[in-house]
């Protein structure tokens, strides 16, 4: 029994811990970097979406996935990356490039995720899917919450994209 209480509780501050670390999200602060970084932003999708493209990547991380060859052979290609993500204010971009006519970027703001369950805040590059909600000023309302809990299908994802500007969107995904 004092096993189970034990384990009970060490789950409990794993959440807890877990929920206390991921930052509120802030809308109006993430579309006031964009623009301030716009350059820096269409710079990275310019560099990404050619190195994906001109080396049959069809999904890459960085720095997730740099490791043994490809770190030495594309080392200015990768530096660059680094250097616009700094810039941008972030530590990961996601690749994926479809064909020679679309390349998707997911650049990380935040995010948490738990047994499978999770929230992020990301700028995305030629999103596939802008989602199925649009974005209000009370969003992130208790009452708004809890009326969209009642009002969606149990599994649906909670997604919205804003407009920015060349192709970027403001992306926030709940995923339970």
């Amino acid at each position: 029994m004092h096993k189970i209480l034990l384990k009970m509780f060490a789950l409990s501050v794993v959440v807890a811990a877990a929920a206390g670390c991921s930052q509120p999200v802030d809308i109006q602060a993430s579309k006031q970097n964009f623009i301030e970084h716009q350059e820096s932003f269409d710079r990275l999708s310019n560099v990404a979406c050619t190195f994906a493209n001109s080396n049959d990547i069809d999904f890459f991380r960085y720095p997730l996935d740099v490791q043994g060859e490809k770190a030495e052979a594309f080392k200015s290609e990768f530096d660059e990356i680094e250097h616009l993500l700094d810039t941008v204010n972030s530590e990961l971009v996601v690749i994926r490039d479809f064909d020679d006519y679309h390349c998707e970027l997911f650049v990380i703001i935040n995010g948490t995720s738990f047994l499978g369950e999770g929230s992020s805040l990301k700028y995305v590059f030629q999103p596939v899917d802008l989602g199925n909600y649009e974005y209000t000023d009370d969003f992130f309302s208790e009452e708004s919450r809890l009326y969209r809990e009642a009002n969606r299908a149990r599994g649906e994802d909670v997604k919205f994209s804003i407009e920015l500007e060349n192709g970027w969107y403001l992306q926030y995904h709940l995923y339970p």
